[in-house]
């Protein structure tokens, strides 16, 4: 072989020719590209397989003889000698000659069986038999053939921990419980271990450490049992530590529920949420809120809060934020309605329970207004009627009635002279009462006439049936909101000498007419000592003394918006007003008014589709809620008179 390897690394040198591709079968003699031997393989840089007589490019390592894939692949010959180039079948060596190296003596390292001259290579170590003898394994100690120095021989070897398998042939070299393992060693994990030192992984055996404490699945220099400590922090795994402030590595600080769970507060102890976390959903019953809170010991417990003076909101979780009649309150209070009108939902407000006085069950309304206070200025008036006149002077006073359409708060007084009677320094307002049937040439509704002035609110009342005017005011800022001004013989309203809102209000059928009638039809009003605001109002079917005006008669720079003035029985329906977006019968100069017949229905609500959506929606004065309390603007605009249609 050496005379060819020698040719074939000096042809090597030469300029090579096209290679022909070698077959991955044997080649027969009229095949073109047969081999008989080197020779023909030579000018290509190559040799000629010695069964498959094709050319194929020399080896260079193993993998080139033992790979079934490779060309020059042969199963008795899986190595490769590099200086020849060929295939061999015993590993090569620096004695190598032709590609046979000389047999390794026993004793001598290997790696596969054909490298020794025994033929016998066990546990990598040449041997003089196959030594595979059986062995047995008991008490944690294996006896068995091993050939340690070239010789086969019987020896005894500990298990190192493990015990034996149990078929008792070899020992265990895994563990899944403690009786895989002997003397004091423990299984940790699928290892049996023995006095492990603190910080060495121990998984939950204390057995396993030399100080018999596992904790954090670490062997551990303490029991480090106390709350917020730990033994596997980082950096310091092994030795009982205190837990950080923020950290809570054992859940020693759980709470009742994961709102609650705390963490530590780096000094051995719990800090937990207090009050201000919620845990749980809130439920609000009648008026009582409960809210589920963490109690800074890591509880969850009710804490619960009255609505009062509110009552729970319709979806039972929260207490309500305001009130749309009584029945939203608590029994003690009362629905103020006074600003309903300036909140998007129409919402009053439920009077504190504190600040009310409630008249009695036998008492008059004009004697429990004498119990009033600046601290109590509410006067709630529970259902009934009512006979002493009212008068009242140099206070705060907020009348509400508690009625209901069936069972109103009426004031109909027994005397004659006017229902109620506003003095000088007063600041009142009325809301739910029924002022009716006040007698005589003075038997007005209300009056209110101070020597230098006073404020007066009516809200939500009907005023109706008295002899005289329904109300009279002078030098008196006067309110006048979804109120119904009705059949009073002397006229529905006289209001001069202070500031005037009057807004969403029906007035009608009041005054009288013909040669003996009323001086005052539907309503005067003079603004010239004050500021005038007149919008969605209807002034609807008055009457007046023969000649005069039976509608509005205006003083000073009132401007009537939004409203109605329609079918009032005198010489005229309007007289020194000025007019924008209303509807007045005949007709009168000003922005966007019609003279269409509203077409009331019975309620005086227009039936005319010209009076929808035909208002001004930016008229100074307007409101969320028409007289019946409805939204506003129900339709893309908002509607003319007291009520909105559509």
């Amino acid at each position: 072989m050496a005379p060819r390897a020698a040719t074939l690394i000096t042809l090597i040198t030469l300029t090579a020719l096209t290679a022909l591709a070698a077959l991955a079968a044997g080649c027969t003699a009229t095949n073109e590209d047969y081999c008989a031997d080197d020779t023909a393989c030579l000018a290509l840089g190559q040799v000629c397989h010695d069964e498959g007589h094709f050319c194929h490019k020399p080896c260079v390592k193993d993998d080139d003889c033992s790979n079934p894939a490779a060309p020059g692949y042969l199963a008795s010959r899986p190595f490769c000698n590099p200086t020849s180039g060929d295939c061999v079948s015993l590993a090569p060596d620096a004695g190598v000659v032709d590609g046979a190296p000389p047999p390794r003596k026993n004793g001598e390292a290997c790696g596969k069986d054909g490298q020794c001259s025994s033929g016998h290579c066990v546990s990598s170590v040449c041997c003089d038999t196959a030594c595979d003898g059986a062995s047995s394994c008991t008490g944690g100690q294996v006896t068995g053939p091993t050939c340690l120095t070239g010789a086969c021989q019987t020896s005894t070897n500990s298990c190192n921990g493990y015990t034996c398998r149990s078929a008792g042939d070899t020992c265990r070299t895994t563990c899944s419980a403690k009786s895989d393992c002997s003397g004091t060693f423990e299984c940790v994990g699928q290892d049996c271990v023995n006095e492990l030192a603190p910080g060495a992984y121990c998984g939950t055996n204390p057995k396993a450490c030399k100080s018999g404490f596992c904790v954090d699945q670490v062997c551990c220099d303490t029991a480090c049992d106390g709350a917020c400590e730990s033994c596997g922090l980082t950096g310091s795994a092994g030795v009982c530590t205190l837990v950080p402030a923020g950290q809570d590595l054992d859940k020693d600080c759980k709470g009742a529920s994961a709102a609650c769970d705390g963490s530590c507060d780096g000094a051995g102890a719990c800090s937990y949420p207090d009050a201000t976390t919620s845990c749980g959903a809130l439920s609000c019953k009648t008026s009582t809120l409960t809210t589920p809170v963490c109690d800074g010991k890591g509880g969850c417990v009710d804490q619960t809060a009255s609505c009062s003076p509110h009552r729970c909101d319709g979806g039972g979780t929260a207490c309500a934020t305001g009130c749309a009649d009584h029945s939203g309150c608590v029994s003690a209070s009362a629905c103020d309605r006074r600003l309903a009108h300036a909140d998007t939902k129409g919402l009053g407000d439920c009077v504190d329970t504190a600040k009310i006085i409630t008249v009695g069950p036998t008492e008059e309304i004009a004697a429990a207004l004498t119990k009033l206070t600046s601290a109590k200025p509410y006067l709630v008036v529970p259902s009934g009627t009512y006979v002493t006149p009212l008068s009242i002077s140099g206070v705060t006073a907020h009348l509400i009635g508690k009625g209901t359409s069936s069972s109103p708060v009426t004031l109909d007084p027994s005397a004659t002279g006017p229902a109620v009677i506003v003095g000088d320094g007063s600041t009142v307002s009325i809301q739910g009462l029924t002022i009716d049937g006040a007698t005589g040439s003075a038997g007005h509704g209300v009056q209110c006439t101070p020597l230098t002035s006073a404020a007066l609110v009516l809200l939500e009342d009907q005023i109706t049936n008295n002899t005289g005017i329904g109300i009279g005011s002078d030098k008196c800022d006067v309110t006048v909101r979804r109120t119904v001004i009705q059949s009073n013989q002397g006229g529905g309203a006289k209001l001069t000498g202070g500031k005037l809102v009057l807004e969403s209000n029906l007035i009608t059928n009041n005054g009288k007419s013909g040669p003996a009638g009323s001086a005052l039809g539907g309503l005067e009003i003079n603004s010239s000592a004050g500021s005038s605001t007149f919008v969605n109002n209807t002034v609807a079917d008055n009457y007046v003394l023969t000649g005069k005006t039976a509608g509005i008669i205006c003083t000073g720079a009132a401007v009537l918006r939004n409203s109605i003035i329609y079918g009032n029985i005198g010489a005229a329906q309007l007289s020194g007003c000025s007019t924008e977006y209303s509807d007045v019968q005949g007709g009168v100069s000003g922005t966007s008014n019609i003279s269409a017949d509203p077409k009331f229905d019975a309620t005086y609500r227009p039936q005319e589709i010209t009076c929808h959506d035909s208002g001004l929606t930016t008229a100074t004065g307007i409101t969320t809620l028409d007289l019946a309390n409805n939204p506003r603007v129900k339709g893309s605009g908002v509607d003319m008179g007291a009520y909105e249609v559509k």
